[in-house]
């Protein structure tokens, strides 16, 4: 019997403590629901708040991105074009220090030799400058700008950039320009 009533006296206290532990987590859920549904609440206002904010900047964001490529292609071609200059023979040697200068004080001292820029992004340089040239002359400016090269070098270089350069024949002569321009 003592074994009896020591398990009642037991599940008496257990009981009792199951209960009084129901009642505070009762509490406790209602606290914490309530506590989840203000979060939600502020973190519904603070997603708004945000949205409106990405909407408002979303315009100078997108303007950030393209300046950054301009300014990226702008680079390569100002040292891509110092490079050429710098092995032109050229009599103007204080001029080319001149722009060297200038494009270092806007922060920009990236040189690329010319005998390191791909033939075709120097053809493409020199077309920048005039609408069109015959290949011969192109050949010719290579050697001035102190670029061993030949016919059937720029020929290549040409051919395989079709996206960028166009060819035209009159005659036998043929003119390289480029697209869009």
């Amino acid at each position: 019997m003592r074994e009896n009533r020591q398990s009642d006296s037991t599940f008496c206290l257990t009981d009792m403590e199951s209960q009084r532990n129901i009642k505070i987590m009762a509490g406790r859920l209602k606290d914490i629901i309530a506590g989840l549904e203000r979060q939600a609440r502020s973190d519904a206002e603070a997603l708004n708040v945000m949205q409106d904010r990405l909407h408002e900047i979303h315009p100078h964001y997108r303007e950030y991105i393209e300046l950054v490529g301009r300014l990226r292609q702008t680079e390569e071609r100002a040292g891509a074009i110092l490079g050429m200059l710098l092995g032109a023979k050229s009599p103007n040697f204080d001029k080319i220090v001149d722009t060297y200068n200038d494009l270092e004080s806007a922060g920009s001292t990236s040189v690329t030799p010319v005998s390191d820029l791909p033939l075709w992004k120097v053809i493409r340089e020199m077309l920048r400058q005039v609408p069109e040239m015959q290949v011969i002359d192109i050949e010719h400016m290579m050697k001035e700008l102190g670029v061993q090269t030949g016919r059937t070098a720029i020929d290549s270089a040409v051919a395989t950039h079709k996206d960028i350069f166009a060819v035209r024949k009159r005659g036998r002569e043929k003119f390289i320009s480029l697209k869009g321009v």
